[in-house]
């Protein structure tokens, strides 16, 4: 009997636009958080700062 998992394809296309995806969501956090610096809205900046540093 085969199993459909084990014979999945793997896709490193996908895995890069998963990837690449990732890092365009990383670089807006950090424009915004330049903007916020730019604003002087230094509390929301650390807002920011702390959802990158969680990613």
């Amino acid at each position: 009997m085969d199993d459909p998992i084990s014979n999945e394809t793997h896709n490193p296309a996908d895995e890069e636009d998963l990837e690449l995806k990732k890092l365009e969501d990383e670089l807006a956090l950090i424009e915004t958080a330049m903007e916020k610096i730019d604003q002087e809205d230094f509390q929301a900046y650390e807002t920011v700062k702390a959802e990158i540093t969680e990613t």
